[in-house]
């Protein structure tokens, strides 16, 4: 807004002919004197928003099951063909990944971690 101002007030300013391969001016705009009380009340009005405590079932659940799934040890396995996952220990499913492996089909896989 400050370049629009500036350029407007300043109609014989001509912008320089500087190569920037299709990217923004670096420079900042000079301060216009007109635009000073404006700036200030936008200042103003953004730092004087207040958040409040909203208390939703959903999304307090929402924050628990979230919760729970970043402290929970065992590691979360989906299902191939369905959309359940599965809750294994870490040694068990290298065990399981040990066993498929020798599978003849499987082997023709690449293991995926």
């Amino acid at each position: 807004m400050r370049w629009k101002a500036h350029f407007f007030l300043n109609p014989d300013t001509t912008s320089s002919s500087k190569e920037t391969y299709g990217f923004k001016s670096t420079k900042n705009p000079p301060p216009v004197e007109e635009l000073k009380d404006f700036e200030d009340d936008m200042l103003k009005m953004i730092q004087s928003v207040k958040f409040r405590q909203i208390n939703n079932p959903f999304l307090n659940k929402l924050k628990e099951d979230t919760d729970y799934l970043k402290n929970e040890t065992k590691l979360l396995i989906a299902a191939d063909k369905t959309t359940n996952f599965y809750k294994l220990e870490p040694s068990t499913y290298n065990e399981l990944l040990e066993k498929t492996s020798q599978n003849p089909i499987r082997k023709h896989y690449q293991r995926r971690h």
